[in-house]
């Protein structure tokens, strides 16, 4: 994938959402009873979603990076992103967060293919928040990620 200085934030973004929409697609729950995530996002919607049809919703949050002057002699950035489970059951938003984990770690390499290195997982935070009559599990999980690209000639 070739990236820009003027598409770096969309195109991480784009390397994991990609990734995740490609490995985390259901999980089975007790009972044997299988949940499939309905959306992918970049950001919760604005629109209630007061009913079950609607979840389970994994988002993809706006990557952070740093809005240092790209100067010669720079070649990488260090960012974060936050990936987020809404479900309405507990136990799959805790499968569906392993899910992303494990689908990161397989796909290291083909992550550091495109540029993308020394990811680190930091520590999931969950909640609980009602939304109309149905309370939804949330489950964050702070990355954090070092991006290189081609080095600036200076004129």
């Amino acid at each position: 994938m070739a990236v820009s200085k003027a598409t770096i934030v969309p195109d991480i973004w784009r390397l994991f959402y990609d990734r995740i929409k490609a490995q985390v697609t259901t999980t089975t729950i007790t009972g044997s009873i299988v949940v499939t995530i309905k959306t992918w996002e970049s950001n919760f919607s604005d629109k209630p979603f007061e009913d079950k049809t609607y979840y389970p919703v994994i988002v993809i949050g706006t990557p952070s990076v740093p809005t240092d002057r790209f100067t010669s002699g720079k070649d990488k950035i260090d960012g974060t992103i936050l990936l987020e489970v809404y479900t309405y059951q507990s136990e799959s938003a805790d499968k569906f967060i392993a899910q992303i984990q494990d689908t990161i770690e397989t796909y290291r390499h083909t992550l550091a293919d495109n540029r993308l290195r020394q990811i680190k997982f930091g520590d999931m935070q969950t909640d609980m928040v009602q939304r109309g009559s149905i309370k939804i599990h949330v489950r964050r999980l702070p990355i954090t990620f070092r991006y290189y690209y081609n080095r600036t000639i200076a004129f």
